[in-house]
């Protein structure tokens, strides 16, 4: 099941990096060094 929130913090960023976030097959962003949010909000 997709994580449907509002906000994401910088954490939950990273673990989608890690693909922790959405699952394996989920999308992820990229890792730390270009990951160029620290959260998302609505």
């Amino acid at each position: 099941m997709v994580d449907k929130r509002e906000s994401y913090t910088k954490e939950d960023l990273l673990a989608s990096g890690r693909g922790e976030l959405f699952g394996a097959k989920g999308p992820q962003l990229p890792a730390p060094n270009m990951l160029m949010m620290d959260r998302v909000i609505k």
